[in-house]
C-alpha cells in the first residue's frame, strides 16, 4: 500500500473519513484491547476500502463447523407413553 504507487491522492483518501481512513487504522490498535471482533472487522473494511486482500477473522470456521454439526431440533412427538 505505502509503496512508489502511493500517489498525493491515495493520501487525501486517507485523510477523509470512512472507512478508509487511516485514523480508522490506527484506531484499531486500541480497539483489539477491548473487542477483538470488531477490530478485526474494521481492518477488513479498511482493507477492501483500499482493495487489499482481506483475511478471514478466526471464528468464522468456528461458526461455519458449528454450525454444520448442530444437531437438528425434532418437534415430533412420540403416541408411545
Amino acid at each position: 500500500m505505502f509503496d512508489a504507487g502511493f500517489s498525493p491522492a491515495d493520501l487525501e483518501r486517507g485523510r477523509a473519513r470512512g472507512d478508509a481512513s487511516f485514523h480508522t487504522l490506527a484506531s484499531v490498535r486500541q480497539l483489539f484491547a477491548v473487542n477483538a471482533r470488531l477490530a478485526w472487522l474494521t481492518v477488513s473494511a479498511f482493507d477492501e476500502a483500499w482493495e487489499l486482500e482481506t483475511v478471514p477473522p478466526p471464528w468464522a470456521h468456528f461458526q461455519r463447523k458449528c454450525t454444520n454439526t448442530r444437531p437438528k431440533l425434532s418437534l415430533s412427538f412420540s403416541t408411545r407413553w
